[in-house]
């Protein structure tokens, strides 16, 4: 169980991940992957989101 702002965050049966929460925003990725979290930036800045 994993606390993230105002909110509770509870996990079961996962292991190796990275949980990052945010007001708006909540990722969740496999520690292997976690190179890949740069793809996610340049996807949401090509789409001018509003989570930047």
């Amino acid at each position: 169980i994993i606390t993230g702002g105002e909110k509770l965050i509870a996990t079961l049966g996962i292991e190796d991940v990275i949980i990052v929460d945010t007001d708006d925003a909540l990722l969740i990725c496999s520690k292997d992957k976690v190179q890949n979290v740069k793809e996610i930036l340049k996807e949401l800045k090509e789409k001018k989101s509003e989570y930047l």
